[in-house]
């Protein structure tokens, strides 16, 4: 049962941050926000609390909670937990304590460990492996072209990540299962990517129990910079392009906040960082973060009238030289044999 306090908080959390996490793209509405495909969608705040309206169809309106029930197939309790999952990483470190978070609602708080249970690696690697099953066959044709022609990238890179597919069963929508690891090998998270999404619904989703606040290491080590990306497929687009030349982190989403041991590490054990935040607001405005937060630093997106990310640009631009030019640039700017 969720306490009545709990609803309300729900209600009261910056759901457009919300959605962004969960892929939805929005965009500026003078003092709120619209969906980028239908601008008919409006999210605005009222009394401190986010409501959506949908003018083309028929002024529909609702709270954020109402929203994920009706658009991203949740139910009260789920939608609820969502909202308050994203609260609490509002918390600063020192703040998300076990003790802080049990006073939010001990329910929601356990969900977000779930990733650390043996009970729930068992089970994720268990639908990796399916999905991995999947994509080998003849039913993961569709993905597989979409993979290489679309996103760049190998028969060998995609069977080095272990990405697989899901078809499409009881409801649920067909997808590209993507597996994120932690530098010590550890399952932290399984991102789905909608084959075909509905309006006012994004492409990605997480597998329930998933930790979301964790970036995606790939090929990071001493010694060798890095390269500091949103998506986790152009984190791998980059780690092949470059032979692993550079180590790749992946944040997965704008919203996630590098922990203090992170920054730490980045600093005294990384040679230099790249950033390549997306060329859209929200991945401005990380970098610009990001640059306060890191020492030796060289803000480096793709070119911005190319498009918006690596896995936009990758066919109109060589990816091996765009990255080995940033690496030169700053050892020439900082004097670096």
């Amino acid at each position: 049962m969720i306490s009545k306090e709990n609803i309300e908080s729900a209600k009261r959390v910056d759901f457009p941050d919300v959605l962004k996490k969960m892929g939805v793209e929005l965009e500026v509405n003078g003092n709120g926000y619209q969906l980028v495909q239908h601008d008919s969608l409006k999210f605005f705040c009222q009394n401190g609390i986010w409501l959506y309206k949908w003018w083309s169809r028929d002024g529909e309106v609702g709270d954020s909670i109402q929203y994920l029930q009706r658009y991203h197939n949740m139910n009260f309790i789920q939608a609820v937990k969502v909202l308050l999952n994203k609260s609490i990483l509002h918390l600063s470190h020192h703040e998300y304590s076990p003790e802080k978070r049990k006073g939010v609602n001990g329910n929601v708080c356990q969900s977000l460990e779930n990733w650390r249970t043996k009970n729930w690696q068992l089970r994720a690697e268990r639908l990796i492996w399916y999905g991995i099953n999947n994509i080998s066959s003849h039913l993961g044709e569709k993905s597989i072209r979409y993979l290489i022609k679309r996103r760049g990238l190998r028969l060998k890179t995609i069977r080095k990540y272990c990405l697989g597919w899901l078809p499409a069963k009881n409801n649920m929508p067909s997808k590209l299962v993507i597996p994120c690891y932690s530098s010590k090998g550890k399952l932290i998270r399984v991102r789905f990517r909608i084959d075909e999404s509905h309006a006012g619904e994004g492409r990605y989703r997480l597998l329930k129990g998933s930790n979301f606040d964790m970036p995606f290491p790939l090929g990071i080590s001493p010694k060798k910079p890095v390269i500091i990306v949103e998506s986790d497929l152009d984190g791998m687009l980059i780690s092949q392009e470059s032979d692993e030349r550079i180590g790749v982190l992946c944040l997965g989403s704008t919203s996630i906040e590098l922990k203090p041991e992170v920054i730490n590490y980045l600093n005294k054990k990384i040679p230099f960082v790249l950033i390549s935040m997306d060329n859209d607001k929200s991945g401005r405005e990380k970098a610009e973060k990001l640059k306060c937060q890191l020492i030796k630093v060289l803000d480096w997106p793709v070119a911005e009238k190319l498009g918006k990310d690596p896995g936009e640009v990758w066919k109109q631009m060589n990816m091996k030289l765009w990255i080995e030019s940033g690496i030169k640039k700053y050892e020439k700017a900082n004097k670096i044999s």
